[in-house]
């Protein structure tokens, strides 16, 4: 009769190590996500994708989303850079007809290159300067994802298609 109590005694400690444990990952799971929002304006809650057709400025709450620029000659202005923020735009115009501009803050650079068929794609790193998927050489489905480091500005992460560093 001993041995059977001490395994039930056992059993309990094992099922209290388990909610310890879980409750402890659950508060380190909210205090990680206070920040984070699931859903802004701009943004679809279910895939965070959004047709942008007009000149934007972003804001941190849309971190994580993926802009679809279908109108020539629009520029989207991006918030002062914060470690960890992440956009991705995406050119959704017609071959050629379609120019694409990030605008970082005036104290921040966009740095990093995009590999691509014709050379690779520069971006200087200068502070202020914009990054620019061109009209004669852009192609429907060309982009780029950047992502903030909270100090010298936004780095290149990814990207398709030609884009030009502002001079």
């Amino acid at each position: 009769m001993g041995a059977v109590s001490t395994l039930a005694a056992d059993k309990l400690k094992i099922k209290g190590a388990i909610r310890s444990a879980l409750a402890a990952l659950a508060a380190v799971i909210d205090s990680n996500t206070s920040g984070i929002s699931s859903n802004t304006s701009n943004l679809s809650a279910k895939d965070n994708v959004a047709t942008l057709s007009d000149n934007t400025t972003l804001t941190a709450a849309q971190n994580g989303g993926v802009f679809l620029v279908d109108t020539d000659a629009k520029t989207i202005t991006l918030p002062a850079t914060a470690e960890g923020l992440k956009y991705t735009f995406v050119n959704a115009g017609a071959d050629g007809g379609v120019a694409l501009t990030v605008s970082p803050a005036a104290g921040d650079a966009i740095i990093g290159s995009i590999p691509n068929s014709a050379g690779d794609s520069v971006s200087g790193g200068a502070d202020g300067k914009d990054l620019v998927n061109t009209k004669t050489t852009a192609n429907k489905g060309d982009s780029v994802t950047i992502v903030g480091d909270g100090v010298a500005g936004w780095y290149i992460v990814g990207g398709v298609g030609i884009w030009a560093s502002e001079s």
